[in-house]
């Protein structure tokens, strides 16, 4: 009795606990990983915000209407801050991850902030462009 109770208590051992003792080192590589693939996800559709950006322009000769005019430059506006905002996020990554102990607690807050930062870049990029998009179509309707 008590072998089949000790198994029982293996196997809800194993059920509570699976990754065993090695997932706290899995996630401060993780969470490096989560925040390059985010920035990965990201950096390509940068040329999407300067091409936005470059067609927007081209609008803002083709018309006289003051509303529309104001329209495209806040949508140039979006655009541009965004891009500011990825260049600064990888200016500070490079900086700040500058000699940082990776095994320590304060690189582990880093990730964090940068995680929550790169997010928020991402975030600004993609509503940058749904924007501007919006802002085409709204101009080529006339």
């Amino acid at each position: 009795m008590k072998k089949v109770l000790y198994f029982l208590f293996l196997i809800a051992f194993a059920l509570v606990f699976p990754q065993g003792c090695d997932s706290p080192k899995e996630n401060k590589v993780d969470g490096y990983k989560e925040i390059m693939a985010i920035h990965d996800a990201v950096m390509p559709k940068m040329g999407e915000v300067n091409r936005l950006k470059r067609e927007l322009q081209t609008k803002i000769s083709a018309t006289e209407d003051s509303i529309k005019i104001a329209k495209i430059n806040y949508s140039i506006g979006e655009l541009e801050e965004s891009e500011d905002l990825m260049q600064t996020w990888m200016h500070d990554w490079a900086e700040k991850s500058q000699g940082l102990d990776k095994e320590s607690d304060q690189y582990q807050q880093f990730l964090k902030e940068q995680k929550k930062s790169i997010i928020n870049v991402s975030d600004r990029i993609y509503h940058a462009m749904q924007h501007a998009e919006a802002t085409k179509a709204i101009i080529d309707k006339k």
